[in-house]
């Protein structure tokens, strides 16, 4: 028996206002539907028994009409090929309120596409080559209490193949990244105590083993720089005599870097010029996804950069980001702001400054400037 796992698709997701010469859309969000569709290729030519999503298809609750419409597509080839696929909801695609549908609601006719999001426990029975599979799918639940309710209902049946789908935060475990997110869901660590033959996960964005039978897939692109260098795909899951053989298989990304911290205290213009394109230099940048973090530069200085001459130095990246670190000339190492820089970046240095405990404050930073970017906020 062969399974595909894959999780955090994100379909709809965009950033950074950069259009594909192509199709004049916003190349991060062809980007995530060009990952995903090369998922469905390989799925395709491989011909797994099973496919697992654990969440987080789409980005949003209300995705566009043009995530919609490409996700139906993709799904279309899958049930023509005869292969059943399981997808639950996550926090990005599970409403709020009772009141409001969620967008699974378009794949219940889509044969052997199973999309579980009425925020319960659902069991799904499948026979694979002549064994019987269960699968117990947990979607995401706005409600803590009603989570472990429904958690505690999750079972091993005797005598069948049983898989577990959930998507959240798995206790017990310093992920660091997934601490803080936004309506997140805790899983209670004695799901790996139940005898499931394989636990699915979705959520955290980092491919993961857990233990033999228990991972996350990871997300399928990179949607902060806490993934930059990080590699992005799926998991293959042999179930050979009883035993699971594990491969993670990559997808092709758009390349992300981060190009770390550059301390420029005491610098003259000049070296600070010369700093920055001797780092920059030192990578490949073409098409990329980039920042650099510049420490410690005073406000004569920053005010005194030739900046044309840095968007040259980087306009061959896809995006580039500096994160300047602004510091008083008098007295260097007092924060300073020498002048109102945007919402954007007003906010993630609100964000450096404020006092987070057990939150990561590069993933707040990344989610509020692409929210703020999908609000029509301008950097």
């Amino acid at each position: 028996m062969k399974i595909f796992h894959l999780a955090d698709t994100h379909l709809g997701y965009s950033a950074y206002r950069k259009v594909s010469p192509d199709t004049r859309l916003n190349q991060r969000e062809i980007d995530v539907f060009n990952v995903f569709e090369e998922f469905v290729d390989t799925a395709l030519n491989n011909k797994p028994d099973l496919i697992i999503h654990a969440g987080d298809l789409f980005d949003s609750v209300r995705p566009s009409n043009r995530a919609i419409a490409f996700a139906v597509r993709q799904l279309l080839r899958i049930s023509t090929a005869k292969i059943p696929m399981v997808i639950i909801s996550g926090n990005h695609e599970t409403p709020r309120l009772k009141e409001t549908d969620c967008i699974f609601r378009v794949f219940e006719h889509i044969e052997g596409i199973y999309p579980v999001y009425q925020q319960k426990l659902e069991l799904i029975s499948l026979e694979i080559n002549s064994r019987e599979v269960v699968v117990h799918a947990l979607p995401h639940i706005g409600s803590e209490e009603r989570f472990r309710e429904e958690f505690e209902k999750m079972n091993p049946k005797k005598n069948k193949v049983n898989i577990a789908v959930l998507h959240g935060s798995l206790v017990g475990l310093d992920f660091g990244y997934l601490t803080g997110d936004f309506n997140e869901i805790k899983i209670n660590g004695r799901i790996l105590t139940r005898e499931f033959d394989y636990i699915a996960l979705g959520h955290f964005h980092h491919h993961t083993r857990i233990d033999d039978r228990c991972a996350y897939s990871g997300s399928t692109e990179r949607y902060s720089f806490s993934e930059a260098g990080k590699k992005k795909g799926f998991l293959e899951i042999n179930v050979v005599s009883d035993r699971l053989i594990t491969t993670f298989r990559e997808l092709t990304t758009r390349e992300m870097l981060d190009l770390g911290l550059l301390n420029v205290m005491n610098m003259n213009m000049e070296e600070v010029g010369a700093a920055i394109a001797d780092r920059i230099s030192s990578f490949s940048i073409i098409d990329a996804v980039v920042r650099l973090k510049i420490e410690k530069i005073t406000k004569e200085v920053y005010k005194g950069l030739d900046h044309t001459a840095l968007d040259e130095l980087t306009k061959k990246a896809l995006y580039f980001r500096f994160n300047w670190d602004i510091v008083d000339d008098v007295a260097l190492g007092m924060d300073y702001s020498s002048q109102f820089q945007g919402l954007i970046r007003e906010f993630q240095d609100f964000i450096d400054k404020s006092i987070v405990e057990n939150l990561s404050k590069e993933r707040l930073k990344e989610m509020g400037s692409h929210y703020l970017i999908r609000a029509g906020v301008k950097d």
